[in-house]
């Protein structure tokens, strides 16, 4: 529901602030009580429609995903909002290469695998999420001041559990490392479903590059995220998903790492670093989350069994405790780097205590975040600054060599001839 409609529903009780003013204010002060009375009200008003919008019946481009039909319904509603998609959401779009039959859709600004900042965060997203929730996120650009966003559709208890993780004084503590939200939104209804969506900044994976350059660089972003974890499950919240995919990093400024060059002695391209500025880690995704009122309200939960889940109470869908389970799918993050890059054998006797089997054997979050420091405290300048490179590297760049060679002598071939 837009500000206006709220603020209609309101005109008669003046002293009554309407919901989006709320969390406008939330976002901007943190104050719990203002997300409270604002999702009071949206749940007590009846929604907007599509139809409102003209974008009930709208029929969609097939170049459209299905994933994505839902973000062309509410794209009007969302510029409405102050934000806005990529051009290919918009109700009516042609494609240009449709326009333009002599175009090569890949030379298109609106094509799907367009190299844009857009589409490359989009097709990644939802290549790491599981296939029933590829609908559930898209890039934006917020009007007001042109900053790259990312809407996440959810249900209300995702919403609950990150505004409650960006509430005082939880978002000012220098522990939090859940990716600080940036609005909240109550769209139309969709297919006769209430939605919300959350409206986050466009980070970048952990994994991206500039990539971790050293073990330096993965042992700071473990601790912080170790930190993180132990953070949460001090404010008896679990997350449930835990997985490398789950683990972002603040963007960085032009300025804050060195630019890539070349490396003089091998000739291969050295990527920039996190060694030469601090960055901060996030989790995202609280869509699996729990939260509970007290340590002693603390309970079992149970799950729909998951054959190929790491973890062993999952795939026995067991009740299960849902901070110990955190912990092993923490460790299995790590045994997952340990496992496909050099260096960090040493974290391996610390994973083997985060992965057991039986939970009650595992280390509490807190207990791995002090293993963690101490183990940091032990590591010298050997280990540190040792390069962090891929168990495979050596076969990738040969792969990669002989690629090359094949390609020149194809292109060189066919010129020849």
């Amino acid at each position: 529901m837009s500000t206006n409609e709220a603020s209609d529903k309101t005109k008669d009780h003046p002293e009554v602030t309407p919901p989006r003013l709320l969390i406008k204010r939330f976002i901007r002060t943190g104050g719990w009580q203002d997300y409270v009375a604002a999702v009071r009200q949206y749940t007590d008003m009846p929604r907007c429609t599509l139809a409102e919008y003209g974008t009930d019946s709208l029929a969609i481009s097939p170049e459209i995903r299905p994933y994505a039909h839902g973000w062309v319904r509410w794209q009007p509603w969302l510029l409405s909002e102050g934000y806005a998609l990529h051009p290919r959401y918009a109700p009516g779009w042609v494609p240009s290469w449709v326009k333009d039959p002599s175009l090569n859709p890949c030379s298109c600004n609106d094509y799907l695998h367009d190299v844009s900042h857009f589409n490359n965060m989009e097709l990644y997203y939802n290549r790491l999420t599981p296939s029933k929730a590829r609908a559930g996120g898209i890039a934006a650009v917020r009007l007001v001041d042109g900053a790259h966003m990312w809407l996440k559709r959810c249900t209300l208890q995702e919403v609950e559990i990150m505004a409650y993780l960006s509430s005082q004084p939880l978002r000012s503590d220098p522990r939090n490392h859940c990716c600080p939200l940036a609005d909240i939104l109550c769209p139309p209804m969709l297919d006769t479903q209430a939605h919300w969506i959350l409206v986050l900044p466009l980070v970048q994976h952990a994994e991206s590059c500039p990539f971790m350059g050293t073990v330096g660089d993965v042992l700071q972003c473990t601790i912080q995220l170790a930190e993180g974890l132990a953070f949460m499950h001090e404010q008896n919240i679990a997350h449930g998903g835990i997985t490398k995919a789950k683990f972002m990093k603040s963007q960085l400024t032009p300025t804050s790492s060195p630019p890539a060059g070349v490396n003089g002695t091998s000739g291969l391209i050295a990527a920039p670093n996190s060694s030469s500025a601090p960055i901060r880690y996030w989790y995202i995704d609280f869509d699996r989350a729990c939260r509970f009122p007290s340590v002693a309200e603390r309970r079992a939960i149970q799950r729909a069994p998951e054959p190929r889940h790491p973890a062993p109470e999952i795939r026995a869908a067991a009740p299960h405790d849902p901070f110990a389970l955190d912990v092993f799918l923490f460790g299995h993050a790590l045994e997952y780097w340990a496992n496909t890059c050099r260096g960090l054998e040493f974290l391996r006797p610390l994973i083997s205590e985060l992965v057991c089997d039986n939970p009650e054997d595992r280390l509490s979050a807190a207990e791995m975040l002090t293993r963690l420091r101490e183990i940091a405290s032990r590591c010298g300048p050997a280990t540190t600054l040792a390069p962090y490179t891929y168990r495979k590297f050596d076969s990738a760049v040969k792969f990669a060599f002989l690629l090359g060679v094949n390609l020149a002598q194809h292109y060189l071939g066919k010129r020849e001839g």
